[in-house]
Protein backbone atom coordinates (compact mmCIF):
# COMPACT_ATOMS: atom_id res chain seq x y z
CA UNK A 1 0.00 0.00 0.00
CA UNK A 2 1.21 3.48 -0.78
CA UNK A 3 0.02 6.68 0.86
CA UNK A 4 0.49 10.23 -0.34
CA UNK A 5 1.18 12.71 2.46
CA UNK A 6 1.39 16.51 2.51
CA UNK A 7 4.19 16.83 5.09
CA UNK A 8 4.41 19.33 7.94
CA UNK A 9 0.99 20.84 7.36
CA UNK A 10 -1.40 21.74 10.15
CA UNK A 11 -4.98 20.68 9.61
CA UNK A 12 -7.14 17.63 9.41
CA UNK A 13 -6.28 14.36 7.69
CA UNK A 14 -8.90 12.66 5.55
CA UNK A 15 -8.40 9.09 4.31
CA UNK A 16 -9.30 8.53 0.66
CA UNK A 17 -8.77 5.57 -1.61
CA UNK A 18 -8.03 5.17 -5.28
CA UNK A 19 -7.22 2.39 -7.71
CA UNK A 20 -4.24 2.16 -10.03
CA UNK A 21 -2.95 -1.01 -11.70
CA UNK A 22 -5.29 -3.06 -9.50
CA UNK A 23 -3.48 -1.80 -6.38
CA UNK A 24 -5.46 0.03 -3.71
CA UNK A 25 -3.75 3.11 -2.37
CA UNK A 26 -4.53 5.36 0.58
CA UNK A 27 -3.83 9.05 0.81
CA UNK A 28 -4.28 11.71 3.42
CA UNK A 29 -5.38 15.16 2.40
CA UNK A 30 -3.94 17.87 4.56
CA UNK A 31 -4.98 21.36 5.46
CA UNK A 32 -3.90 24.21 3.22
CA UNK A 33 -0.17 24.89 3.08
CA UNK A 34 -0.63 28.16 1.27
CA UNK A 35 -0.23 31.49 2.99
CA UNK A 36 -3.22 33.75 2.33
CA UNK A 37 -1.21 36.15 0.19
CA UNK A 38 0.45 33.44 -1.90
CA UNK A 39 -0.83 31.19 -4.69
CA UNK A 40 1.53 28.34 -3.73
CA UNK A 41 4.56 27.92 -1.56
CA UNK A 42 7.88 29.29 -2.80
CA UNK A 43 9.56 25.87 -3.08
CA UNK A 44 6.93 24.60 -5.52
CA UNK A 45 6.81 27.89 -7.42
CA UNK A 46 10.61 28.01 -7.83
CA UNK A 47 10.86 24.34 -8.83
CA UNK A 48 8.14 24.52 -11.49
CA UNK A 49 9.32 27.95 -12.73
CA UNK A 50 12.82 26.50 -13.24
CA UNK A 51 11.31 23.53 -15.07
CA UNK A 52 9.22 25.84 -17.29
CA UNK A 53 12.18 28.13 -18.01
CA UNK A 54 14.32 25.16 -19.09
CA UNK A 55 11.58 24.20 -21.57
CA UNK A 56 11.23 27.79 -22.82
CA UNK A 57 7.77 28.16 -21.29
CA UNK A 58 6.29 31.08 -19.39
CA UNK A 59 6.99 31.28 -15.63
CA UNK A 60 3.92 33.22 -14.49
CA UNK A 61 1.75 31.77 -11.72
CA UNK A 62 -0.92 30.90 -14.30
CA UNK A 63 1.64 28.98 -16.40
CA UNK A 64 3.02 27.22 -13.33
CA UNK A 65 -0.49 26.09 -12.38
CA UNK A 66 -1.12 24.94 -15.95
CA UNK A 67 2.13 22.94 -15.92
CA UNK A 68 1.13 21.27 -12.65
CA UNK A 69 -2.36 20.42 -13.87
CA UNK A 70 -1.21 19.19 -17.30
CA UNK A 71 1.73 17.08 -16.07
CA UNK A 72 1.68 13.29 -15.97
CA UNK A 73 -0.67 12.11 -13.22
CA UNK A 74 1.00 9.48 -11.01
CA UNK A 75 -1.90 9.01 -8.59
CA UNK A 76 -5.54 10.04 -8.18
CA UNK A 77 -8.01 9.33 -5.42
CA UNK A 78 -11.69 10.19 -5.22
CA UNK A 79 -12.29 12.79 -2.58
CA UNK A 80 -15.89 13.86 -2.92
CA UNK A 81 -18.58 13.01 -5.48
CA UNK A 82 -21.06 15.72 -6.49
CA UNK A 83 -23.95 15.70 -8.93
CA UNK A 84 -21.98 17.11 -11.87
CA UNK A 85 -18.35 16.29 -10.98
CA UNK A 86 -16.13 14.38 -8.58
CA UNK A 87 -13.36 16.31 -6.87
CA UNK A 88 -10.15 14.29 -6.66
CA UNK A 89 -6.78 14.69 -5.00
CA UNK A 90 -4.31 14.34 -7.86
CA UNK A 91 -0.55 13.88 -7.73
CA UNK A 92 1.84 14.73 -10.55
CA UNK A 93 5.60 14.45 -10.78
CA UNK A 94 7.53 17.37 -12.21
CA UNK A 95 11.28 16.90 -12.56
CA UNK A 96 11.48 14.68 -9.47
CA UNK A 97 9.07 16.65 -7.23
CA UNK A 98 5.69 15.12 -6.32
CA UNK A 99 3.02 17.83 -6.32
CA UNK A 100 -0.58 17.31 -5.23
CA UNK A 101 -3.69 19.38 -5.82
CA UNK A 102 -7.46 19.03 -5.76
CA UNK A 103 -8.87 18.69 -9.27
CA UNK A 104 -12.14 17.40 -10.68
CA UNK A 105 -13.37 14.91 -13.24
CA UNK A 106 -16.71 14.55 -15.00
CA UNK A 107 -18.31 11.65 -16.77
CA UNK A 108 -20.02 13.66 -19.50
CA UNK A 109 -18.99 15.82 -22.43
CA UNK A 110 -18.66 18.96 -20.30
CA UNK A 111 -15.56 19.90 -18.35
CA UNK A 112 -15.80 20.41 -14.58
CA UNK A 113 -15.54 24.18 -15.07
CA UNK A 114 -18.44 24.04 -17.56
CA UNK A 115 -20.50 22.56 -14.72
CA UNK A 116 -19.53 25.21 -12.16
CA UNK A 117 -16.43 23.72 -10.48
CA UNK A 118 -13.48 26.05 -10.04
CA UNK A 119 -9.84 25.22 -9.29
CA UNK A 120 -8.49 26.32 -5.90
CA UNK A 121 -4.76 27.16 -6.11
CA UNK A 122 -4.59 26.83 -2.31
CA UNK A 123 -4.87 23.05 -2.74
CA UNK A 124 -1.40 22.81 -4.32
CA UNK A 125 1.09 21.11 -2.00
CA UNK A 126 4.24 19.04 -2.12
CA UNK A 127 3.62 15.38 -1.30
CA UNK A 128 5.74 12.34 -0.63
CA UNK A 129 5.02 8.65 -1.06
CA UNK A 130 4.75 6.64 2.14
CA UNK A 131 4.28 2.91 2.37
CA UNK A 132 1.52 1.94 4.80
CA UNK A 133 -0.05 -1.33 5.85
CA UNK A 134 -3.80 -1.58 5.26
CA UNK A 135 -6.40 -4.30 5.55
CA UNK A 136 -8.61 -4.90 2.53
CA UNK A 137 -11.45 -7.38 2.24
CA UNK A 138 -11.74 -9.69 -0.76
CA UNK A 139 -14.38 -12.20 -1.75
CA UNK A 140 -13.68 -15.80 -0.75
CA UNK A 141 -13.07 -18.18 -3.63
Amino acid sequence: MIGIICPNIPGHNVAITGKRSAVRWIAWLCGSIILNEMIMNAKIRDHVAKYNAAKGWDTTDESIIETIMESHEVWRGDESPHRWWTTCFMVTEIDGMLIGYVGAITTGDDSPSDKGWSFDPDSICEVEAKEVKAIVYVRKA
